[in-house]
């Protein structure tokens, strides 16, 4: 998605990242978001550099996360808030958000954000500077096996974490 900046476990920060998530980001996430943020074994962790000729922005999007942190590491910039467009499972990604959905939020040096990966989400235009991003995607294997119904992730019920779950689907 972003085109400058370095994936961490290529540097061999895999177990020093293995051991952030385990000690801090867990107990974190399984208290904020106990149905997605439980049983988190495995992270992406990786660096993004936003700067005037080279990317300036991150499109709409959701992460291949569980949950993620994303840590504004610096430099002096103006712009790039970052936007939010509510939380979606698979089914309801690309619809429109609800009344009270949507905030911008302004990523300060020094400022970490925490959200569920399926937060719709993306970075508006930086109009000056040169900002860093650590990002770390947290992932659970159980929780990615449990939303899978083995046939077709279509036919499963709105998960009720999805803004647009309206309660539970009874069948005929």
């Amino acid at each position: 998605m972003n085109k400058y900046g370095a994936i961490l476990d290529d540097f061999g920060l895999q177990p020093v990242l293995d051991e952030f998530m385990k000690a801090y980001i867990q107990p974190f996430s399984t208290f904020l978001y106990p149905v997605l943020g439980q049983d988190l074994d495995s992270h992406h962790g990786f660096v993004v550099e936003y700067e005037l000729g080279k990317d300036t922005n991150l499109g709409f999007h959701v992460d291949d996360s569980e949950v993620t942190l994303n840590v504004c590491l610096g430099d002096v910039f103006t712009g790039g808030h970052l936007f939010f467009k509510g939380v979606r499972c698979d089914k309801h990604v690309h619809t429109a958000p609800a009344a009270g959905e949507c905030f911008d939020l302004e990523h300060k040096v020094g400022m970490g954000v925490f959200h569920v990966g399926r937060h719709r989400h993306g970075a508006n235009d930086l109009t000056s500077g040169h900002r860093i991003n650590l990002i770390m995607w947290c992932r659970s294997s159980h929780q990615r096996q449990a939303r899978s119904c083995g046939n077709c992730s279509c036919h499963s019920p709105c998960p009720e974490w999805c803004g647009l779950y309206s309660g539970p689907q009874h069948s005929q």
